[in-house]
């Protein structure tokens, strides 16, 4: 585990069942309605509605937020190598 940058504490690498794990992201939608290009349907490692936390292999949850709406932020979470983005709009 890295250093905390400033006053957060960074959360541990873990997956969606502990340390390393892995989910198809069709696995992970399925039953849902959702829609949309699964790109090969990716391993998903980790999800996380902070797109601070984005990396290869993670699924954002693109949440609004009392403060802030994570709908903003899904392109960051892309850029930083979020496989897939659940949106409602």
């Amino acid at each position: 585990m890295q250093p905390a940058e400033g006053p957060e504490e960074k959360r541990p690498d873990v997956g969606l069942h502990g340390p390393r794990s892995r989910m198809k992201l069709s696995a992970i939608i399925q039953g849902t309605g959702a829609r949309g290009d699964l790109g090969g349907d990716p391993d998903v490692v980790r999800v996380t509605g902070d797109s601070r936390e984005a990396a290869p292999g993670t699924l954002f949850c693109a949440l609004p937020g009392v403060a802030h709406d994570g709908h903003a932020f899904a392109a960051e979470a892309a850029r930083r190598g979020a496989v897939a983005v659940i949106a409602e709009r």
